[in-house]
């Protein structure tokens, strides 16, 4: 499976601008890390884990949400979404 992350982001946030970055592994699932903005250092942590997808959002003005958790067919993220 191949994820289209910085537009799904972009579709989940309503903001663009996100590139990915080396981040620690949770050693659990494909792990991804995104940041955005100079100034605003927004961060997003994604982990894929068998059909499941998480996304976190770390708020520059601090605290954190889960903006995102279920499945990769739901009808939310499937668009994102190409199998190999």
């Amino acid at each position: 499976m191949q994820f289209d992350f910085p537009a799904l982001l972009k579709h989940l946030t309503g903001r663009d601008r996100w590139k990915e970055i080396a981040g620690p592994s949770s050693r659990c699932g494909q792990n991804h890390w995104f940041e955005r903005g100079e100034e605003n250092r927004e961060g997003v942590y994604i982990n894929v884990d068998r059909s499941g997808l998480t996304i976190e959002i770390s708020h520059a003005s601090g605290g954190a949400e889960r903006i995102y958790s279920g499945s990769v067919t739901d009808e939310k993220v499937k668009s994102f979404v190409t199998k190999d």
